[in-house]
C-alpha cells in the first residue's frame, strides 16, 4: 500500500521559496523583445530565423 506523501516535504527541496511555476518556451530577440511563446511557436520561429 502506498502511503501519502507530505506535499511540503516533497516540494520544498525543489522550490525553497514556495513558488511553483509552469515551464514554458519564450523566444526573445537580441534586444529582449518577445518573438514567440509556446514550444511549437518558439521552435518554428527559431528554425525560420536560422534559414
Amino acid at each position: 500500500m502506498q502511503e501519502d506523501i507530505d506535499q511540503d516535504e516533497f516540494i520544498t527541496p525543489f522550490f525553497p521559496d514556495g513558488r511553483i511555476g509552469f515551464p514554458t518556451y519564450i523566444l526573445v530577440d537580441r534586444e529582449g523583445k518577445e518573438v514567440a511563446r509556446g514550444k511549437a511557436a518558439a521552435l518554428a520561429a527559431a528554425k525560420k530565423g536560422a534559414e
